[in-house]
């Protein structure tokens, strides 16, 4: 068994996809951007869906405690290694569009909106399974299993149409979740004595999706409007780590 420590790097990437509806007026007042009961609106949808849509990458420091149990037969060595340590990776985009399209008794073509999107974490675990091939007091091995964070995600939305001294219509909504995903990658390790040792090790994390709906919405002219705009962004991320291990 071996107990340690690394650091290193980590370089994540959040990838938001988004999605309107378009309620046709009657379905409560109608949509607020885009109603499908004025078709001549629905190009606003993608507008919006467009610019909520999109990358954006965040590289922090990443350390943290590990430990694991190897076996070998021969040359062929097999194992389990578990850690937990920080992930602090941080990512925003806000991005500015314009309407194409008048809506139903809200929007002009021409109009501006702004959209924005954030991702966060703060800590990893995970729980893999090693093999690899020793030679001398060398270890190159192959490692891959289970990878848990807590991600939070949020949206926002306004724009600068005026219903007289009433401004537009803003909506934000926020989530998190401990998503479970999966690691896998590769290193060297290099044995200093009998009890100490030295690895270099690459992990890609892939932590799935986090969803959140924001209703984007305003009060005007006596009546109601708005559209539900949906973002789901998908984590992932590169981490390089140089650490140090205690057999015993």
């Amino acid at each position: 068994m071996y107990v340690g420590f690394y650091a290193g790097g980590v370089w994540g990437r959040g990838k938001s996809s988004a999605n309107t509806n378009c309620p046709a007026f009657g379905v409560a007042d109608g949509g607020y951007y885009c109603d499908t009961s004025d078709p001549t609106s629905l190009p606003n949808g993608a507008a919006v869906t467009n610019a909520a849509s999109g990358s954006v990458s965040s590289g922090r420091f990443t350390g943290g405690i590990q430990a694991g149990r190897n076996w070998q037969t021969g040359s062929f060595v097999y194992g389990v290694e578990a850690d937990f340590g920080a992930f602090k990776l941080r990512g925003a985009r806000s991005t500015s569009g314009v309407y194409p399209a008048n809506s139903p008794a809200t929007v002009n073509a021409g109009e501006t909106f702004v959209v924005s999107n954030s991702f966060g974490t703060d800590w990893l675990f995970t729980a893999r399974g090693r093999i690899g091939w020793a030679a001398s007091n060398w270890l190159v091995f192959a490692t891959g299993g289970l990878a848990v964070s807590r991600v939070t995600i949020a949206s926002s939305f306004s724009d600068n149409h005026l219903f007289g001294t009433d401004p537009g219509a803003t909506g934000s909504a926020s989530a998190s979740k401990v998503k479970t995903g999966w690691a896998l990658g590769g290193g060297l390790e290099y044995a200093l004595t009998r009890n100490w040792s030295l690895k270099g090790e690459y992990l890609y994390v892939d932590l799935g999706s986090v969803s959140v709906v924001n209703n984007v919405s305003v009060f005007a002219n006596g009546a109601g409007y708005s559209n539900a705009l949906g973002v789901s962004t998908d984590l992932t991320a590169h981490i390089a780590r140089l650490g140090a291990n205690f057999r015993f």
